[in-house]
């Protein structure tokens, strides 16, 4: 691959950076380069947009309209979130095709964005719509945040010696996906259906975790959220942090459909590399580790410390038992190679409850 897309998002997001630098940024303001800009007032306010393209983020075989309204709204609340700030108000930029079967889908979407909005308590202030030639529906949504007290928290403020905590849990949306597509095929025991169920609505209707980001502005020195995978956005945090890092895989809290329905190491290369869980990646000062679980806990937010920052020259590792590797940066990149599953997308897998391949016949 060739071409200015030829080294990925990450290179090309830095080659955009470089161009539209702002020579003598506002106080208080920050522009790109984290999960949303900062805008300079009283008060300051946090702002991100995400833009969907039918075929390269959704396909409607595996999604109803009404799952891509909840994703595209979810998606920018988690970039609010991960700096530390509640919701304002969002704005909608779409381009819908022509075509009965593409008109027909617009209702059902526009019906499910509302309830969503009204869910979430943040009201769609305007936008932009156009009448697309057929082909791909795109939708571009923005949303504005308010900091909460502390924040807002970039992906710049880890020290070495700082824990790695994650919220939720790992790889059950790219499971999820997965399923859809017919690459990981269960038995019909009713236990395994259901936790298959699970990792469909993971993927279908994630949640971004706006309970969490009040705790976490008040205690969380850099945060980022999980949308291309922690094999991707861990490095990023790092990087901007100028820290290497240490995770171990035995304390990633992994999505228990896929503890459940794969072998171990495909399990363990979801939750690095799945992507779209939607969780958040905060680093935290060991002295303030342990409020921050307890206030957490107490908002209903699960969360577990999965390792540390360390000094830059030390690069980023994985340590699985007394092994410790490389760290592979692999996830979700749009302007490469696209999703890194961790599971071979060329193969269909059936697997018994217990995450046991299925014997074969004689």
């Amino acid at each position: 691959m060739t071409g200015p897309f030829a080294h990925g998002e990450d290179a090309f997001l830095e080659r955009l950076r470089r161009r539209f630098a702002v020579p003598a940024a506002p106080r208080g303001g920050l522009g790109i380069g984290d999960d949303a800009a900062v805008l300079p007032g009283r008060p300051r306010r946090v702002v991100t947009t995400d833009l969907l393209v039918e075929g390269q983020h959704f396909r409607f075989d595996l999604l109803a309209p009404a799952d891509l309204a909840v994703r595209a709204l979810e998606a920018n609340l988690s970039d609010i979130a991960a700096m530390g700030a509640q919701p304002e108000a969002v704005f909608l930029g779409l381009a819908w095709p022509r075509g009965a079967a593409a008109s027909r889908r617009l209702e059902p979407f526009l019906a499910a964005l509302a309830r969503a909005c009204r869910a979430r308590r943040v009201p769609l202030l305007g936008g932009d719509t156009v009448r697309a030639p057929q082909g791909a529906t795109t939708l571009a949504l923005a949303v504005t945040g308010l900091p909460h007290r502390g924040g807002p928290v970039l992906r710049s403020g880890g020290r070495p010696g700082d824990a790695l905590v994650v919220t939720g849990a790992l790889g059950g949306s790219a499971l999820g996906l997965a399923l859809l597509e017919g690459r990981v095929r269960v038995s019909r025991e009713a236990g395994a259906r259901r936790l298959a169920e699970r990792a469909a609505a993971r993927y279908r209707r994630p949640r971004a975790r706006l309970a969490a980001a009040p705790a976490l502005a008040a205690r969380a020195s850099a945060l980022i959220d999980l949308s291309d995978g922690l094999g991707l956005d861990l490095p990023r945090l790092a990087r901007a942090s100028g820290c290497g890092f240490e995770v171990r895989a035995d304390l990633l809290p992994v999505d228990p459909a896929a503890a459940r329905l794969l072998p171990p190491d495909e399990a363990l290369r979801l939750a690095l590399r799945g992507g779209e869980d939607y969780e958040l990646l905060a680093a935290v000062a060991p002295g303030r580790l342990a409020g921050l679980l307890r206030r957490l806990a107490a908002v209903g937010v699960p969360a577990a410390a999965i390792g540390r920052l360390l000094p830059a020259r030390a690069g980023g590792r994985l340590r699985t038992g007394g092994t410790v590797r490389r760290w592979v940066a692999a996830g979700w990149d749009p302007l490469r190679t696209g999703r890194s599953r961790g599971l071979d997308a060329a193969a269909s897998r059936s697997v018994l409850p217990a995450g046991r391949r299925r014997p074969a016949a004689g």
